[in-house]
């Protein structure tokens, strides 16, 4: 019988041990994600150039082997304000800690490690691809009229696929999405209010699966935040940002959005270091002129790092 692309979850669990294959059993272990991509085989091949006597092809063999995913989830409070909302499962596999404050608020917070890993299973079909000491990296996309998202681009030990065990998921836990809109989200940049039309923020993790004699893993080796954004060009004379771009200016990139602070449905994003970068003039919203521009994010001038970002969900 013929396997259906309609039929795909997905499961996780955190490692106690890493790499070592941790089973979802519950519910709750399943995620509401969209637009899955898995590249059950990915790595590298290696051919085998025999010498011969007559024309063809010689022997390939893969090297390097591991598993690659991508996702995506709504950005979306946890329902309750001090509760972790579900995409902060996988934030905490990008190289995020957290902090909790019961009935307050959860914060997400940049760390220089590599951080917690997951077993990360993928039903296809009737098969279940396994990925074990999975991490990755992370990006957030604000799109004017369209719910904002997280995409994952994960990277996991190769298992073999088995068949497939089903566990019904559990969604009701997860809060309804609303869309980036003048109701819902607000966004500033060096304390200056944008009519924001789209951006896009990564801390472009530089992710490797390594394969040597005596170890095997994936690991986190640095990051280099950044994104890109278009809003609204205001009057040249109530803000210039050609020439804050030109001078290198840093301040605080601010975006909030859900339906209010403290109702378990608001997150806040805080980039506090954010240079515009080449900024340019585009047309928007049929008719409209637009500054497009590049974003380079950068930490405090103090020794202590890890501030070029911060996630608060309340």
């Amino acid at each position: 019988m013929f396997q259906r692309a309609a039929e795909m979850t997905i499961y996780a669990k955190k490692e106690v041990t890493y790499g070592t294959l941790v089973s979802p059993a519950v519910a709750a272990d399943v995620f509401k994600v969209f637009d899955v991509v898995l590249k059950a085989l990915d790595g590298e091949t290696e051919r085998d150039e025999t010498a011969q006597n007559t024309w063809g092809s010689s022997e390939v063999f893969h090297v390097g082997s591991h598993v690659s995913l991508e996702f995506k989830m709504s950005i979306v409070g946890a329902g309750t304000a001090g509760s972790e909302p579900e995409w902060g499962f996988f934030h905490k596999v990008c190289g995020y800690a957290v902090t909790v404050d019961p009935g307050v608020d959860v914060r997400y917070s940049l760390i220089s490690a590599d951080g917690d890993s997951a077993t990360v299973f993928v039903n296809m079909g009737g098969a279940r691809h396994p990925m074990t000491g999975v991490r990755g990296e992370v990006t957030r996309h604000f799109d004017a009229k369209k719910r904002p998202y997280f995409q994952y681009k994960l990277k996991g030990l190769w298992n073999a696929p088995v068949a497939k065990t089903v566990i019904n998921p559990d969604f009701t836990a997860y809060e309804r999405p609303v869309p980036v809109g003048n109701e819902y989200t607000t966004a500033s940049l060096h304390a200056v209010s944008l009519g924001l039309i789209g951006h896009m923020y990564g801390n472009n993790n530089a992710v490797e699966h390594i394969d040597v004699p005596g170890y095997e893993g994936i690991d986190i080796n640095d990051r280099e935040p950044g994104g890109d954004i278009t809003f609204l060009a205001p009057a040249i004379g109530t803000t210039n940002w050609f020439a804050i771009a030109k001078a290198g200016t840093k301040g605080a990139l601010i975006i909030e959005h859900g339906t209010g602070d403290g109702d378990g449905n608001h997150v806040r994003f805080e980039n506090p270091y954010t240079q515009l970068v080449q900024p340019d003039y585009t047309t928007v919203l049929g008719g409209k002129l637009g500054i497009k521009a590049n974003l380079n994010m950068l930490a405090g001038d103090d020794t202590a790092g890890n501030d070029e970002e911060l996630i608060i969900v309340t």
